[in-house]
């Protein structure tokens, strides 16, 4: 993780200290506008209220590590066991508990969910397509809001991946407001002493304009 890139052109200093332990994932497309997310900010002062109505046979509630193999195959940088393993020690409630919110079916599988990262993130939004539409999205980020600034958290962020004007519709509609100087980064690195999983993982980091106060 790296924080305070100072400006587009630090990347390359990221990425020589990832290819100095290990490797990059060149065939993900590191370096192009896809992997360059606009950020948006909640307070607790400015959180719109949201009904927590859901139809009959969904419940609202919170991920655990037993969710982990399905978040990770539908999360964009998962899809091995090195995510799968990260998602089941940040969702127990034993380790670090990482808060969450999720809209279950009557099955109990999550068919809509967001996280808690350490940096401060609300990430790894997904909704299964068969349910999109329906308002379930902002249910979850709602909830999630709510319990970070309930617990005293003064305000946190979320990542808007290019073109998903969707997910952007929804922090509107919630009260998150645009950062327009901060820009997150990723690249997929492999550490090279990493015998039992060779997965890439992902980095990430941030580019703040000159003079962008957190």
């Amino acid at each position: 993780m790296f924080h305070g890139v100072s400006c587009p052109g630090d990347r390359n200093a990221v990425e020589n200290v990832c290819l100095r332990e290990g490797e990059l994932d060149v065939a993900a497309g590191n370096g192009c506008e896809q992997d360059c997310c606009d950020v948006m900010e909640l307070r607790p002062e400015t959180l719109r209220l949201c009904s927590l109505d859901v139809p009959v046979g969904f419940t609202v509630g919170c991920l655990l590590p037993c969710h982990a193999a399905q978040i990770t195959k539908q999360w964009a940088f998962g899809g091995n066991e090195s995510t799968k393993h990260f998602l089941e020690f940040v969702l127990n409630p034993d380790e670090l508990g990482f808060p969450s919110a999720a809209v279950f079916d009557s099955s109990g599988k999550a068919v809509s969910y967001i996280l808690f990262e350490a940096e401060g993130n609300m990430a790894m939004g997904y909704t299964d397509k068969e349910y999109r539409g329906r308002g379930f999205f902002r249910i979850v980020n709602y909830v999630l809001a709510k319990q970070l600034f309930d617990s005293g958290r003064r305000n946190t962020y979320v990542q808007i991946a290019p073109g998903n004007n969707a997910s952007r519709s929804t922090y509107i509609s919630l009260g998150a407001v645009d950062i327009p100087d901060w820009k997150q980064h990723w690249v997929l690195y492999r550490g090279r002493k990493d015998k039992s999983d060779r997965s890439f993982v992902p980095v990430t980091f941030n580019y703040l304009n000159e003079g962008f106060t957190k």
